[in-house]
């Protein structure tokens, strides 16, 4: 956690149920993957993947709208 995975703040469960609180990427602004983005930015976000996948995590609903970039890329 801190580098492609950002701090967990908290858990909340329901009936049928799981949302994970985490901090925000970036402490002034951060924006969401999209396919008009510069090609440098999307390499950046295949190597966060692989390396999260090297670590053993399995995102499962890998989509543009959960990869956030910072301000600092």
């Amino acid at each position: 956690q801190g580098k492609y995975v950002p701090h967990v703040i908290g858990v909340f469960t329901g009936p049928a149920v799981l949302n994970v609180a985490m901090e925000p990427p970036h402490s002034s602004f951060w924006i969401e993957a999209s396919t008009d983005m510069p090609l440098s930015l999307k390499q950046q976000c295949v190597d966060a993947i692989a390396e999260i996948h090297s670590c053993g995590v399995f995102h499962g609903d890998i989509e543009l709208r959960h990869m956030l970039i910072g301000g600092d890329a």
